[in-house]
């Protein structure tokens, strides 16, 4: 029983010592349950009972992490893929080493997380084994396409140009040090070209002064054959002259070409006055041709032509005082003595058959009036022919030029609307409309100087003259068929005419065509009426393309018209059209410069005293253009 007791105590001495026993996974080193247990690393269980099992037990970390790096080995079912490396573990930057760094299983450019920023490859297009320092990748190996880990080729696009390059005369920087021939100390001078010295400026050296280089200098040149370096007329390529000079520098003094193979140059004792004329040379035989033929610096009087008819008096010239003297004339009567004659011709002569005879004009219309043949003055509308055209007005189409200024103008004095303007032979006069109470019609001196106001109650749309240069008043009234004159005093207007049939606008002005003696109105279709001076309706002409023009076809430029010259006019913002009476083509169109855009301007277009009258606004600038 003794005994029993003694062993009982022995034991239970013996289990309260933590004995450091070996054991599979090292040393025992915490305190657990049995000290006489070692943890084992690699088998799933807690082997020392304190807890922790493989290692994740403080007694597995020499054999787990080996290299210290904090990361578990795969041996141990960790994810340090080298625990013999503490650079190696997942924690570990990919970097250019041919080793997968961070255990991800990818190396280098395979890892999308590679730091190949000390890596830098350079694109060499022109494969000198130089890149091109704007264009680079940064990899652990070299990209596709060729590429280079060299940054200093100035010149990618050329194999020829890199820093190894020997620098040449081309105008390029073939070494890529920043200096281009003559600058750079590194140049070959084999490849330098020898340049002359140019001192008269004239393209061409003295063979005497050279220099070499890459790029002639200022003041030389290529050329080495000038023979007078101090005379920019002396060079290889100037002309030859008679100065007594090698000019064209061949080693001959005065050598020139006979250029008409008269045998005479323009040098020597007896010269060439004329070395292109092989008519013209010493002794030659004067012709009747106004040169100098035999060089003697002398012409001949008789081959002046003295009146400009192309005939000389060596050529037989009648009278070299008279452009209408040839060498014979044909000789007509002149009856009237305006210097044009007519009827049949008397045989041709030098001489005049008698008095009241002309040479070759043949052209007057009328040989008893003196006042009329070829350019007369013509009185336009007057019925008469005085210029022999054919045509009482002969203005041609007028309009010639792009634009006209006003060569006349004076004040308006109207109020409200101003309708038109008109010359009577003594005074001018303008209308207004705007009702039919108030001044409506305005007298104004030939100076454009006002006289008096006028109330004929009538909300005028128009007044005119039946003549071109004066004459009774006519006017037409807002919405009326009725043409009315002045008759009794000044402003005092009674009917004179009623407008029957046709397309009569209510707006529209009326003017008179003198020629045809016919009223006229325009219509807003573009349409001009015609009405004979009983007031029958005639029939009426279309404006052919009347109101493409800017703003013609809208009101009221589409209400007024004037007759001139043969030609019907209308007017639109500064732009007057003259119109074919007969066709109703446009002729022309032209700008009447500051003549107005306002509603007064585009309804007053009217033709007076041989000028289009437009006034600029109510109570405005009458502008008076001499357009004919």
């Amino acid at each position: 029983m003794r005994y029993l007791a003694i062993l009982c105590l022995a034991l239970f001495l013996g289990g309260c010592d933590d004995v450091k026993d070996a054991g599979p996974g090292g040393l025992d080193t915490d305190t657990d349950s049995d000290p006489a247990l070692v943890e084992d690393c690699s088998d799933g269980a807690d082997n020392d009972s304190d807890g922790l099992t493989d290692c994740a037990d403080s007694d597995c970390a020499a054999t787990c992490d080996a290299d210290s790096d904090g990361a578990i080995s795969t041996a141990f079912g960790g994810d340090d893929c080298d625990d013999a490396n503490a650079a190696i573990n997942p924690s570990a930057d990919e970097i250019c080493d041919g080793v997968d760094n961070n255990c991800d299983g990818l190396v280098d450019d395979d890892d999308p997380t590679v730091d190949a920023s000390d890596s830098p490859w350079y694109a060499d297009s022109d494969q000198d084994g130089f890149g091109n320092d704007s264009q680079v990748v940064y990899r652990c190996e070299a990209p596709g396409g060729s590429a280079v880990q060299d940054n200093t080729d100035c010149n990618d696009n050329n194999a020829d140009i890199h820093p190894l390059a020997i620098e040449i005369c081309d105008g390029r920087d073939n070494n890529c040090d920043g200096l281009t021939d003559d600058e750079d100390p590194a140049l070959d001078l084999a490849t330098r070209r020898v340049f002359w010295i140019d001192v008269d400026g004239d393209g061409y050296g003295d063979a005497a002064v050279s220099i070499d280089a890459c790029i002639a200098p200022t003041g030389y040149v290529e050329d080495d054959q000038d023979c007078d370096d101090t005379d920019p007329a002396v060079n290889p390529s100037a002309t030859e002259v008679c100065n007594a000079v090698d000019d064209d520098c061949n080693a001959a003094v005065d050598d020139l070409i006979d250029q008409d193979s008269d045998g005479f140059i323009a040098c020597g004792l007896t010269p060439d006055c004329d070395d292109f004329d092989p008519y013209s040379y010493p002794g030659a035989y004067e012709l009747c041709d106004g040169i100098d033929n035999d060089c003697d610096t002398f012409i001949p009087a008789d081959e002046d032509d003295i009146d400009g008819d192309g005939l000389r008096v060596c050529d037989g010239d009648c009278d070299d005082l008279d452009p209408g003297l040839g060498l014979t004339a044909e000789w007509f009567l002149d009856l009237d003595g305006d210097g044009h004659g007519a009827g049949a011709p008397e045989p041709s002569s030098c001489v005049s058959p008698g008095p009241n005879y002309v040479p070759y004009l043949d052209d007057d219309c009328d040989d008893t009036d003196p006042l009329v043949y070829p350019g007369a003055y013509e009185i336009c509308g007057d019925y008469f022919d005085a210029d022999c055209d054919g045509d009482d007005c002969g203005c041609g189409n007028g309009l010639a030029d792009p634009s006209y200024t006003a060569v006349g103008q004076f004040q308006d004095t109207l109020p409200s609307t101003t309708m038109s303007m008109t010359w009577d032979g003594v005074d001018y006069w303008s209308s207004s409309g705007g009702g039919p109470n108030g001044d409506r019609l305005a007298q104004y001196d030939p100076t454009g100087t006002f006289l008096n106001f006028y109330q004929p109650n009538v909300d005028w749309r128009s007044v005119f003259t039946k003549e071109e240069f004066g004459g009774d008043l006519y006017g037409r009234g807002y919405n009326s068929s009725q043409i009315q004159i002045m008759s009794g005093g000044p402003g005092v207007f009674v009917n004179d005419v009623t407008l029957q049939g046709g397309s009569l606008d209510s707006q529209s002005s009326v003017a008179f065509d003198t020629t045809r003696r016919e009223f006229i109105t325009l219509n807003p279709n573009g349409d001009v009426q015609r009405w004979d001076e009983t007031g029958a309706f005639v029939g009426a002409v279309t404006l052919v393309g009347f109101g493409t023009l800017g703003n013609e076809g809208s009101y009221p430029s589409n209400r007024g018209v004037a007759w001139a010259c043969d030609y019907y006019l209308t007017y639109s913002d500064e732009t007057l059209s003259s119109w074919d009476s007969v066709t109703g083509a446009r002729v022309a169109s032209t700008t009447l410069i500051g003549a107005g855009t306002s509603f007064d301007s585009n309804f007053s277009i009217s033709y007076t005293n041989e000028m289009v009258f437009v006034v600029t606004t109510a109570g405005g600038l009458w502008q008076g253009y001499d357009v004919f």
